[in-house]
């Protein structure tokens, strides 16, 4: 039986993109917006496709959020990890923290991200630099601490089945796709992330340093995540199979 699509329109071109191939397959694609009441389960498989924050709740979301905070997966992956020096805490602690490195990356603990990551001075940490108070108002939100470190490329891998389905590349300042094939290194890094996974379906980021060294930045919420530049048929493709 083809899974029932529901989709959160007007999300990104991603999402629309999906919908289409969705609906040429033969699937029933169901579109919702925010502030409308959450779709009625169908009696059969469904998928959805949308923001974080409609996730919770919200029938037929691939993956646990739970297992894939960083707590939990960055001992999986272990030396593939690209923050696997990670320090973790909460928002109300980091001031206080003593750490080793003057630069920093910071992160929720959460695959629902409730701020988003960032690169910053370590004199900087706080709850106020962490967007405390705007979108989130609890100071023992857990976050995850690592040494910042130069990126030069980053691309976004599918996973279906522990398999790698399709990829981009992204930029993540201003979150946009690029159209460009992953080259073949880090296929491979993201085909031993995937083995490794919590989850068996999920969204994987793969970079590359500087220096030239491939790492895992993070798994990520298939359901949630945007898809950018990767190929929509294959997706839907693989979630109907599976």
């Amino acid at each position: 039986m083809l899974p029932t699509w529901i989709v959160e329109t007007e999300l990104n071109a991603a999402a629309e993109r999906v919908a289409e191939a969705a609906r040429v397959h033969g699937c029933r694609v169901l579109r919702w917006s925010t502030g409308e009441a959450r779709p009625t389960p169908p009696s059969g498989p469904c998928v959805f496709l949308g923001s974080l924050t409609a996730c919770a709740g919200m029938p037929g979301v691939i993956g646990d959020p739970e297992r894939l905070r960083v707590r939990h997966w960055l001992p999986l992956v272990g030396a593939l990890a690209l923050n696997r020096e990670s320090v973790f805490s909460t928002v109300g602690e980091v001031a206080r923290l003593e750490l080793p490195w003057a630069r920093v990356f910071v992160r929720p603990d959460s695959a629902m991200k409730p701020f988003a990551g960032r690169v910053m001075a370590r004199g900087q940490l706080g709850p106020a630099a962490l967007d405390h108070g705007f979108y989130y108002d609890d100071l023992e939100l857990p976050v995850v601490i690592a040494p910042a470190r130069p990126v030069a490329a980053e691309w976004r891998f599918v996973i279906v089945g522990r398999r790698v389905v399709t990829a981009c590349g992204y930029a993540a300042d201003g979150r946009a796709g690029r159209a460009v094939t992953p080259p073949a290194d880090a296929y491979a890094l993201a085909e031993r992330a995937a083995a490794v996974s919590p989850e068996e379906s999920v969204v994987a980021d793969v970079c590359r340093l500087e220096d030239g060294r491939l790492f895992l930045v993070e798994f990520n919420l298939l359901s949630g995540a945007d898809l950018y530049e990767c190929d929509a048929d294959a997706v839907v493709s693989a979630l109907s199979r599976a």
